[in-house]
C-alpha cells in the first residue's frame, strides 16, 4: 500500500533554497536599510553610462590541464524511435500537469490507472517556477526543432505550450506589483512589479489544488488583483533556483521562439529587464511587504551571495537589450553588465571550487550551476570573458561529468562539442527510460548496503586529484558524521536511483535519505528531466551543432 496522501495541496511541498555559494537567510525588518541602499550608480538606471573599458585581464585558474586532443568524431544518434515516441508519451501527459500556466511536476491520480484529467492531487508546487521554466525552454527548443522540419502541427503544439507558460511566469514575475504592505508599513514597503512568486492559484480554487483558507501554509499571499481581472493568491519564499529555471526558459524563449512573434518576444524582453532590475534595485534582495500571513512586519531576503546567479541574471538583462532592445536599453544593461562582473567575477572561482562545494548534500545546486554556466558561457560576447567563465566552470565539472547526468551532459556538449558527452548523454537518455518504467514502484537501496553497495554518512567527502595517467587518486577525506547514508559510487540509472522529480538535479549517489521510496500507485510524473535534455540534444545535434571547444581539465575532484 502507497503512504502517499490520494489528494495533496500543491502549497505542502516546503520551499528551498538553491545555489552554490554561501546559505540563505531571511533579514528581519532591522536590516532592510541594507537592501534599500542601492549604489548610487543604480539609484536611478536610465542614468547609468557604459565604462570606457572593461576591467582589467583575467588571469587563468593555477594547475589547470591542457584540453583532450580531438577525439573520433563518431557520435550517437538522438533522434531515435523509442525517444520520439517517449516524448509524445509525455507530451501528451502535459495537461495533467500544466495548470494556470505553471508546471506541477508530480501529480497524484484518483486510481492506480491514472486516467488522463483525473487529477486529485498537485504535488512539487513549491519548485514550479524552476520546473515550469525547464518545461518552456525544451518547448522552446522543440518548435525550433518543428519549424526547421516544417513540422506545422508540431510547431502549433509547441507554440500554444510556450504562450501558456510565458503568460504564467509574467503573471508570478509582475503580480507583485499589487501586493501591499499592511498597517504603519504601506505605503514605504509595498511590493514592486519583478518579485517572482513561486506558484499562483486563482482564488475559489478547490483544496486540493491551493488551501486558501485562514490556516494555509503562511507563506501563501493573497488576494492578489492581476490585470485578467481575477484574485490570485501566490505562494512567497524567494530563492535562486526559482529565477534560475524561469530565466533559463524566457531566455530559450526570447532567442528560440521570439524572432517569430515580436509582441511574444518584447513581453519576454521587459519581464527580464523587470526581474532583473528590481534586484539589481534592491542589492540583490527581495523585500517582502509582509514577513507572514500572520506577521505583517516587512523582511529581506538577501540573494547576492550566489554569485553566479547574480552574474546570470544580468547576463540575461543584458542579452534581451542587445537582441530586442532600444540603443537606450543597450547603454544602460551594458554598463550594469561591466559592474556587476566586476564586482562578482574575483568571487566566481572559489564559489565554483570543490573545496566549497559537495559530492553530494545540497546536490541541486549543481542543477543551477549548470543552468547558469549554459547561458553565461552562451551569451558571453567578448573572448576573455567567456575563456574565464569556461575555466571556473571546469571545476564543477570535473566533479560531475561522472555523475550519469544527461542534462549535465548536454549542456556540457553544447558547451564543449566533445562527442563523447553526446554518447554518454544518449546513453544515460536510453537508461532513463528503463527508469520511467518503474517510477512508481517501491525501491529499497539501503537494503543493499553492505552487499552490493558500500554506504557511507552523505557528507563525507573524498578528495581526488588526476595524475599524469589520467587516472584519479584519492588524497584526502573529510569524515562524515550524518545518520543519513549514501552510497559510495554512483548508482545506475536504470535500476538503482529512486524516483525523482527532475532526476538530473538530485544526487546519483542518492544523498539526502533518498535511497529508498514507498511505492505510489496513484503517482504520476511529468517527466520534464526526459523532455528538456531530449529536445536541447536534438536541437544541437540537428540545428545547432557546437564547435569541438572542450575546456582544460581541472585536475581536482570530489567524490
Amino acid at each position: 500500500m502507497s503512504t502517499f496522501p490520494r489528494a495533496r495541496n500543491a502549497s505542502q511541498i516546503p520551499g528551498r533554497a538553491g545555489g552554490v555559494g554561501l546559505a540563505r537567510a531571511v533579514v528581519p525588518v532591522a536590516a532592510l536599510a541594507i537592501a534599500l541602499c542601492v549604489p548610487t550608480a543604480y539609484a536611478d538606471l536610465t542614468k547609468v553610462r557604459a565604462p570606457a573599458a572593461l576591467p582589467g585581464p583575467i588571469a587563468g585558474l593555477p594547475g589547470l590541464l591542457s584540453p583532450p586532443s580531438r577525439p573520433p568524431s563518431t557520435v550517437a544518434t538522438v533522434d531515435r524511435p523509442e525517444f520520439r515516441s517517449m516524448a509524445g508519451e509525455l507530451e501528451g501527459r502535459v495537461p495533467d500537469h500544466l495548470w494556470y500556466g505553471q508546471i506541477f511536476v508530480d501529480v497524484t491520480y484518483a486510481t492506480p490507472e491514472k486516467r488522463a484529467g483525473e487529477v486529485v492531487g498537485l504535488g512539487g508546487g513549491g519548485d514550479s517556477a524552476i520546473w515550469s521554466g525547464h518545461y518552456l525552454a525544451g518547448e522552446a527548443f522543440r518548435y525550433a526543432l518543428a519549424g526547421a522540419a516544417q513540422a506545422n502541427d508540431e510547431r502549433v503544439r509547441a507554440k500554444e505550450r510556450v504562450d501558456a507558460l510565458v503568460a504564467g511566469a509574467h503573471r508570478n514575475l509582475n503580480i507583485s506589483k499589487n501586493w501591499k504592505a499592511k498597517g504603519i508599513y504601506s505605503p514605504v514597503f509595498d511590493a514592486e512589479a519583478g518579485i517572482l512568486f513561486r506558484n499562483c492559484f486563482p482564488e475559489g480554487v478547490p483544496d486540493w489544488q491551493q488551501d486558501q483558507g485562514p490556516d494555509r501554509n503562511e507563506r501563501i499571499f493573497g488576494p492578489l488583483p492581476w490585470d485578467d481581472g481575477k484574485n490570485y493568491y501566490c505562494q512567497g519564499t524567494f530563492t535562486r533556483d526559482q529565477y534560475t529555471g524561469a530565466v533559463f526558459g524566457l531566455l530559450m524563449t526570447l532567442d528560440l521562439v521570439g524572432p517569430d512573434d515580436p509582441a511574444l518576444r518584447a513581453q519576454v524582453r521587459d519581464d527580464l529587464f523587470t526581474m532583473t532590475g528590481y534586484l539589481v534595485r534592491h542589492g540583490w534582495s527581495v523585500v517582502r511587504p509582509e514577513n507572514t500571513i500572520h506577521d505583517p512586519t516587512p523582511a529581506v531576503e538577501p540573494l547576492v551571495n550566489g554569485i553566479s546567479w547574480v552574474i546570470f541574471m544580468a547576463q540575461a538583462a543584458r542579452h534581451a537589450a542587445q537582441t530586442a532592445g532600444t540603443l537606450a536599453d543597450q547603454i544602460k544593461w551594458e554598463a550594469i553588465w561591466a559592474e556587476t562582473f566586476a564586482a562578482m567575477s574575483l568571487l566566481l572561482p572559489g564559489s565554483q571550487s570543490p573545496i566549497a562545494n559537495s559530492p553530494s548534500v545540497g546536490y541541486y545546486s549543481y542543477n543551477l550551476a549548470h543552468g547558469q554556466a549554459y547561458h553565461n558561457i552562451r551569451l558571453e560576447p567578448r573572448a576573455a570573458e567567456r575563456s574565464f567563465f569556461r575555466e571556473s566552470f571546469s571545476q564543477i565539472d570535473s566533479t560531475t561529468k561522472d555523475d550519469g547526468n544527461t542534462h549535465f551532459e548536454a549542456i556540457t556538449y553544447a558547451l564543449t562539442g566533445e562527442p563523447e558527452r553526446l554518447n554518454l548523454a544518449t546513453q544515460h537518455l536510453e537508461e532513463w527510460l528503463q527508469y520511467r518504467a518503474r517510477w512508481s514502484d517501491a525501491i529499497c537501496m539501503s537494503c543493499q548496503c553492505g552487499l552490493t553497495l558500500q554506504c557511507i554518512p552523505e557528507d563525507q567527502v573524498i578528495y581526488e586529484a588526476r595524475q599524469p595517467d589520467g587516472t584519479w587518486v584519492a588524497v584526502a577525506t573529510t569524515p562524515g558524521t550524518s545518520a543519513r547514508l549514501r552510497s559510495s559510487r554512483v548508482l545506475r540509472i536504470a535500476d538503482e536511483r529512486t524516483p525523482q522529480d527532475f532526476l538530473w538535479q538530485r544526487s546519483p549517489y542518492q544523498g539526502s535519505g533518498d535511497l529508498d521510496r514507498d511505492e505510489r500507485p496513484t503517482e504520476g510524473n511529468a517527466g520534464v528531466d526526459f523532455l528538456l535534455p531530449y529536445y536541447m540534444l536534438r536541437y544541437h545535434t540537428e540545428l545547432s551543432p557546437p564547435a569541438y571547444a572542450p575546456w582544460p581539465e581541472y585536475p581536482l575532484r570530489i567524490r
